[in-house]
């Protein structure tokens, strides 16, 4: 008798404890306040969706806070108003620990979320200091063992410190299944601490953005445009996509945009596709922006985009241009353009590293073209935003009932 007594009143006071802090949707009883840490608001994919989630979050009054070593970059000025900016000051998020360690004891965000292994593996050191109650939630931006097989020494020393710090975080959201279970493989951690959810990649203001007039010359003329977005770096192969068009080239009268930033990470990479677009006497047909701020009227315009990574964690700018009418030819590389390509009915996927196939694969599209059709409902910036909340909703809660359970039992 005495201890189901014991018992009822333990759970009677569990639940109300419980009912103070949580309403029936686990939304705690204050807003939730949720940091976002960046190096810097660099052109890039990682950039891009931590901007965009953490707009939309402030929509549902989150506060938000973005925690930053640097503020420079391209997507400053796309962040929202609502959301706090802390600049750390530090220009290098390695040498920002302490004074993001400060900052998380004076503010105490429910949750610090980051992306890019050197600001995950500053985010994971969190863990090793009293005193702060912040859950760690990790967003890996790539395929780690295959980033780790393409990297340099150097990379390849960061990524097994990487392998160490990880495991010390709360919670992972993956982009892709692929991707996810390939993270847990390289970094040992269990498949039970991570969550696969679509980027936001889809939102009303691309769609607005899209109907900007693009000034370039070429948009003016007949001839098919054929598009790529990304920086010069390894992973997005843009040899292999010049080879490719090369052969297309021959055929079919056509243009090529590359939008991206090609100098900040990979001069010598850029060096060599200029020496080879020299080389196939293709001077006329391809041209490189640069970063655009709004690449969406290119890609309302193109008639087909080409992805020809060797790998991706999930690949934006290729569901943005379906999502904006393109035929997409990609590479079937790990991961995420399967995934994404058999949501529609006129994708193409071609091996890697294949010129030949990625330019047959052109070619169709020129001489048979359609009109796509997709179901990306998925990678709407809603769609991301709610499964975003829900999984911190659902990792607080956890954590105040293994709190309370720990109360009780003391």
């Amino acid at each position: 008798m005495y201890v189901k007594t014991t018992q009822t009143s333990c759970l009677s006071y569990f639940l109300q404890k419980l009912n103070r802090n949580y309403n029936i949707t686990s939304m705690p009883h204050q807003p939730l306040y949720i940091s976002f840490l960046l190096a810097k608001f660099s052109a890039g994919g990682a950039q891009s969706v931590m901007v965009n989630l953490a707009n939309s979050m402030t929509q549902k009054g989150v506060q938000v806070d973005f925690v930053v070593a640097d503020c420079e970059g391209p997507f400053f000025k796309q962040v929202s108003p609502a959301v706090n900016i802390i600049d750390l000051k530090t220009k290098k998020m390695t040498r920002s620990l302490f004074r993001l360690v400060t900052y998380l004891k004076n503010n105490r965000p429910d949750v610090l979320l980051a992306t890019q292994k050197h600001t995950n593996i500053v985010a994971c050191l969190i863990k090793f200091f009293p005193k702060i109650s912040t859950r760690i939630i990790l967003r890996p931006s790539s395929t780690p063992s295959i980033s780790y097989q393409n990297g340099t020494i150097k990379d390849k020393i960061i990524y097994q410190i990487a392998r160490i710090c990880y495991p010390f975080a709360d919670y992972y959201i993956g982009q892709s299944e692929g991707q996810s279970a390939d993270f847990c493989s390289f970094y040992r951690v269990s498949k039970q601490k991570i969550k696969t959810i679509p980027n936001p990649i889809i939102s009303k203001k691309m769609i607005e953005l899209a109907e900007e007039k693009c000034e370039h010359a070429w948009l003016e003329e007949d001839s098919p445009i054929l598009i790529s977005i990304g920086r010069s770096c390894v992973a997005k192969d843009f040899k292999t996509l010049i080879k490719a068009f090369a052969i297309v080239r021959k055929e079919k009268a056509c243009r090529l945009f590359i939008l991206g930033d090609m100098e900040s990470e990979g001069t010598a990479i850029y060096k060599e596709l200029k020496e080879l677009i020299k080389a196939n006497h293709l001077e006329e047909d391809i041209c490189f922006p640069g970063f655009v701020k709004n690449p969406f009227p290119y890609l309302r315009q193109a008639d087909i985009y080409i992805l020809s990574s060797i790998y991706e964690g999930l690949p934006g700018a290729l569901i943005q241009a379906m999502a904006l009418g393109c035929n997409v030819v990609a590479t079937d590389c790990p991961n995420g353009p399967k995934e994404i390509i058999e949501r529609g009915t006129s994708g193409i996927l071609v091996p890697i590293r294949d010129y030949a196939a990625l330019a047959k694969g052109m070619l169709y599209h020129l001489n048979y073209p359609t009109r796509p059709s997709y179901e990306l409902s998925i990678f709407e910036e809603e769609y991301a935003t709610q499964r975003y909340l829900a999984v911190i909703k659902n990792l607080l809660v956890k954590e105040e009932v293994k709190n309370l359970s720990t109360e009780i039992i003391n």
